[in-house]
């Protein structure tokens, strides 16, 4: 199907999910695009995934989004796709969606895309295989999904997407994603974040502390949605992270502070992290004041690279065979560094572990989170450009 565009579009859908969040809102630049003329929308569709709490507020605080729509049912949804337009642009932001969304969407005039905008190092094609056959043995559901993802489009009726937004020269591959899908060259979320945050004085204070790239360990809502084990408990994981912590702090005299993630909830879970500082939503800030970065295979290392910033990858339990820490490997071996398993008595080669591999971090900067010569302006910016471009 050849998708004609014939009028201008004036509404953008983000399709997700995920509850709104202000971490959310701000992510995807709807206050910019709304700037740009544009009205825009956030459908959240919670009956994929159990509920959430909200940890990051309500999108901006004081006033109520007047584009925020919830549905809990394939039905009210589906009513709702019905009703697009050639003057619709969807975003879908999760592909957890069933086919009888996308061939809804499909069988609509409206755009439809995604943004791959956070984009992370593939485990290998046997680990991978690892990964989604625990899925599969402990959500048999699953399986449909996957037998339909490697279904030609025409035989599930779903058309391409039309768009996807790119961050780095990371191609991924999908299956609603062919030789008709348009690229749109970007960059990643994160280095949206250092665009768009506040210019540091040149002659800044020197960095002072450590900071742990925090993934919410086995509380992790996406493991039981994923149907993934994480390979400890909680209470041996919260322990071994403190015991090395207390080695960095002594190593180089400055307190470790917990970068959180954006979905944890730590209230009312204890001293988990022996009274460390732990600071959600400061990330970014937290990893450019920071002399050094510890992590695991958070998604987050990309402010590590904008910063150059040396990164320690902390593994999780390689002693039992776990995806968390295939892909930890993966990740570190980016960077040209092995993942320390740390139980108490291990020997940590400093020197080699706080060396900057200029030419790795380069290579990672240009796959995953920005190509060289795409534009210096906000993802979203670029993505109001592109659609500003389409015939009306």
């Amino acid at each position: 199907m050849t998708l004609i565009v014939g009028k201008s579009i004036e509404r953008i859908i983000f399709l997700s999910q995920h509850k709104l969040s202000q971490w959310q809102y701000d992510r995807l630049g709807i206050d910019l695009l709304k700037k740009k003329g544009f009205r825009v929308e956030y459908w959240e569709y919670t009956s994929i995934v159990p509920p959430e709490i909200s940890t990051t507020g309500i999108p901006r605080g004081n006033h109520a989004f007047d584009g925020l729509k919830s549905y809990n049912s394939d039905c009210a949804l589906l009513v709702a796709l019905g009703e697009l337009t050639a003057r619709d642009v969807v975003v879908v932001t999760g592909l957890l969606f069933g086919d009888k969304v996308f061939r809804k969407i499909s069988r609509s005039k409206a755009l439809w895309g995604t943004p791959f905008l956070g984009a992370f190092p593939e485990v290998s094609k046997e680990n991978s295989f690892l990964l989604r056959l625990q899925r599969l043995v402990r959500r048999p559901g699953l399986i449909g999904k996957f037998i339909s993802t490697r279904n030609p489009l025409k035989c599930l009726g779903v058309r391409a997407f039309d768009f996807y937004l790119a961050g780095g020269e990371f191609l991924p591959k999908h299956h609603l994603i062919n030789a008709h899908t348009r690229r749109i060259d970007a960059h990643s979320f994160d280095y949206d974040r250092h665009l768009l945050a506040p210019r540091r004085e040149s002659k800044a204070e020197p960095a002072k502390n450590v900071v742990f790239l925090d993934s919410y360990g086995p509380f992790h809502p996406d493991y039981e949605t994923l149907g993934i084990s994480f390979p400890c408990s909680a209470e041996e994981y919260f322990p071994n992270c403190n015991s090395f912590f207390r080695l960095v702090e002594e190593r180089f005299g400055c307190s470790v502070v917990i970068a959180a993630h954006p979905r944890s909830r730590y209230e009312g879970r204890g001293n988990l992290f022996e009274e460390r500082s732990v600071v959600r939503d400061h990330t970014r800030q937290l990893i450019q004041e920071a002399k050094l970065v510890l992590a695991s295979n958070s998604t987050a290392v990309s402010f590590a690279v904008i910063y150059n910033k040396p990164i320690i990858f902390l593994a999780i339990n390689p002693r039992v065979r776990n995806i968390c820490d295939m892909k930890i490997r993966c990740l570190a071996s980016l960077f040209g560094k092995q993942p320390i398993h740390w139980t108490g008595d291990e020997n940590v080669d400093w020197d080699r572990e706080l060396t900057i591999d200029e030419k790795r971090y380069t290579e990672y900067m240009a796959t995953y989170i920005k190509k060289p010569g795409s534009p210096e302006k906000p993802c979203w910016e670029v993505f109001a450009n592109y659609l500003e471009t389409l015939p009306g």
